[in-house]
């Protein structure tokens, strides 16, 4: 596309005073159909400014795609970008294009569930922790064949992401919880 021409104003402030198109061209060093075509913009629009053009219609980027997107997202922030253009039936670069206006994708973020009657059982432990290490009996301390195993869904921190407009929205939905589960073991002592 060419630029507009920078001497539009002069071109039409000449034509006003009376002056030829041949006269306009060689007194501002410019073509004689730029003139010419500017002096016919201005008489049919009545401006100098470009003339509307014709565009495909936009028929990826509505309204009602954004808004079917944005609930889609809201239900589940860790659709693909791919897979939400495959429901709503448009390409996969509107898709993105539609992402990109107001939406980030962040990383999943791992964090321990903490629930009030944990944290509660915790201060418990703790306070006889203090008060058995005070008294010197913490010599005495008997080690279980209790283990703690941790399970956990698989996660990969830079294929599963989540999408949101902040980090503050998408850190809720997307934390990991992970899962204690506890198990004895019961373990025969080995003779040595």
């Amino acid at each position: 596309m060419v630029a507009p021409s920078p001497k539009r104003g002069a071109i039409i402030m000449l034509h006003h005073a009376g002056m030829a198109v041949v006269k306009i061209s060689k007194r501002l060093n410019v073509n004689r159909s730029v003139v010419w075509r500017t002096i016919k913009r201005f008489e049919e629009l009545g401006t100098m400014a470009d003339r509307p053009r014709s565009r495909h219609p936009v028929t990826a980027r509505t309204d009602s795609n954004r808004r079917n997107m944005r609930a889609a997202i809201r239900r589940n922030p860790r659709v693909s970008i791919r897979k939400l253009a495959k429901t709503a039936n448009i390409a996969t670069m509107s898709a993105w294009r539609l992402f990109k206006l107001n939406l980030r994708s962040y990383r999943c973020q791992k964090a321990h569930t903490l629930t009030p009657k944990m944290m509660q059982i915790r201060v418990e432990r703790c306070k006889r922790l203090l008060r058995r290490f005070s008294a010197a009996r913490h010599l005495n301390i008997v080690f279980s064949d209790e283990k703690l195993f941790t399970i956990e869904q698989s996660l990969n921190r830079q294929n599963n992401r989540i999408i949101g407009s902040s980090i503050l929205g998408s850190i809720t939905p997307g934390r990991t919880k992970l899962r204690n589960l506890q198990l004895d073991l019961h373990l025969q002592p080995t003779a040595e």
